[in-house]
């Protein structure tokens, strides 16, 4: 897929996913270096004020969570403060944490942090990461604007390379 935006180049697939620790919907710092040894999904969207973020994230909270029982944990990131973070997350009742990004430090070190395009400004592309026990990204698929998100069965089919 080639790179549309400004900003850093995304992560590639055999890189080293880079550590974070960001405000969860909990209240909880959550750190990717807590899930050492785990496998991860870890996505960026764009905000809960995205309706196409929204029913992507009901859509993960549906389809996905048999996946936990599996051993694989799921971090939703977003360039947004705590509070709609945490209101969402109650909301929806969702079974995954969300991570806010209010400085955007994560986004652009994952390389999906967009300044500025067409459809977007500050925030971070649709992007999802599948990151495997020794913290080495094993899939990745980084989404051109805001309706550009895989499938859940593209996305159930990278756990496989995972196993």
């Amino acid at each position: 897929m080639p790179f549309i935006g400004i900003g850093k180049k995304p992560l590639e697939v055999g890189e080293k996913a880079p550590d974070f620790s960001l405000q969860a919907s909990s209240g909880k710092t959550v750190s990717l270096k807590d899930f050492k040894g785990k496998k991860v999904l870890l996505f960026f969207f764009r905000g809960t004020w995205c309706p196409q973020c929204s029913n992507h994230m009901r859509q993960i909270n549906k389809e996905l969570f048999s996946l936990t029982s599996d051993g694989i944990s799921v971090l939703g990131i977003c360039c947004q403060g705590f509070e709609p973070l945490a209101a969402f997350f109650n909301k929806e009742k969702l079974f995954f944490p969300l991570l806010s990004d209010k400085t955007r430090e994560t986004a652009k070190a994952y390389g999906v942090y967009v300044y500025l395009s067409w459809d977007s400004a500050n925030i971070a592309r649709p992007s999802f990461f599948l990151i495997d026990e020794q913290g080495i990204i094993q899939y990745r698929y980084i989404g051109n604007h805001q309706w550009d998100r895989p499938d859940m069965e593209e996305i159930k089919g990278g756990f496989k390379i995972l196993d």
